[in-house]
């Protein structure tokens, strides 16, 4: 659900942001950086809470088993 992506950005850019000591004007760099740690966790599989998870798809890419050619 977006709500849930907005909400675990927004307390990632929170964290950066105390982190550096609460700097003025960066609040969009902030925001970009948790935006891009949250997009490479859920494109490497990993859940917020640091859980691996398989794609669903994950079956459907591995190619068919190899089939033994028939005798005549």
């Amino acid at each position: 659900m977006p709500g849930e992506r907005e909400e675990a950005i927004r307390l990632r850019a929170y964290a950066l942001w105390e982190r550096e000591g609460r700097p003025d004007g960066k609040n969009l760099e902030h925001w970009l950086r948790a935006d891009a740690e949250n997009s490479a966790k859920k494109y490497a599989g990993v859940t917020d809470n640091g859980k691996f998870i398989e794609h669903p798809n994950a079956a459907a890419a591995d190619p068919p088993p190899r089939r033994r050619p028939r005798s005549k």
